[in-house]
């Protein structure tokens, strides 16, 4: 399986919101740090918070469950176009978690599986205190 930087996945990220929602600028920048990696998202004038979630989810490589505090691994195809699906994961129900585990069969025959280096990403709706 290969392993994409939180740099690179926040490459693919701008890629598909610029797909999902043309003519709405966003501000994405990537963020490592001690035991993990993230991805901020700005935008004005946009999408809810909830179809930007949509959108970007399958780039996330961890999940959290808040109920056993625990983050986990997951996997994600990524398509030839550079769209992403969701792969594999172990969820948290061995630990006595909440969430499920799944295993996705491969969407497409050019599809790889791959674990993106963004543990998490973040998007807000706001407006920007310097230019786009």
């Amino acid at each position: 399986m290969r392993y994409l930087t939180c740099a690179d996945t926040a490459k693919l990220v701008r890629i598909a919101l610029a797909r999902a929602y043309p003519g709405v600028k966003f501000r994405v920048r990537s963020d490592t740090y001690s035991m993990g990696a993230s991805i901020h998202c700005n935008w004005i004038d946009g999408p809810t918070v909830e179809d930007f979630n949509a959108t970007v989810a399958p780039f996330a490589g961890s999940g959290f469950d808040g109920m056993v505090d625990l983050k986990y691994p997951r996997s994600s195809w990524l398509m030839p176009d550079g769209s992403a699906a969701f792969g594999k994961s172990a969820g948290t129900e061995d630990s006595r978690g909440a969430h499920s585990s799944y295993d996705h069969e491969t969407p497409d025959p050019g599809a790889e599986l791959v674990h993106f280096g963004a543990d998490h990403i973040f998007g807000e709706v706001s407006g920007f205190l310097f230019p786009l």
